[in-house]
């Protein structure tokens, strides 16, 4: 395998990886709402203003301010936040075995890369696919 090669493999990986997780968290996310939960995702927006926006339609249902007017209505009402259902959800990072092509440091920088810039991720490797 080339180096371009080995680089795409780790790359789809990490795709494929953060992909299987997300399907992971919508399948919690589900099950909630299946209980009567909404699921909710927000906080801060700036200084001590925060909003909180419906998971699935982005719909703001709530804002205000204060931490402890924020706190109070998540315990009011039937929410689940998306992050708290992601935290037990582990992250399967690939772990490539280190080599004179993909050395460790390079394999990392391309997982944080590919995490945090996963649509860019996606076009390099269409992109890429031709050669």
């Amino acid at each position: 395998m080339d180096a371009l090669e080995t680089i795409r493999a780790h790359v789809a990986s990490i795709i494929e990886s953060d992909e299987s997780r997300e399907v992971k968290v919508a399948q919690k996310a589900r099950a909630k709402e299946e209980e009567g939960y909404r699921i909710v995702n927000g906080g801060q927006v700036h200084g001590d203003a925060w909003d909180v926006h419906d998971w699935r339609t982005d719909e703001v249902i709530a804002e205000g301010t204060g931490r402890e007017a924020m706190g109070a209505l998540y315990l009011s009402e039937r929410w689940w936040d998306i992050d708290v259902l992601g935290d037990d959800v582990p992250f399967d990072d690939p772990d490539p075995e280190p080599s004179d092509i993909l050395p460790a440091s390079l394999a990392d920088a391309l997982t944080m890369w590919a995490s945090g810039h996963f649509i860019d991720a996606e076009m390099w490797l269409e992109a890429t696919a031709t050669h």
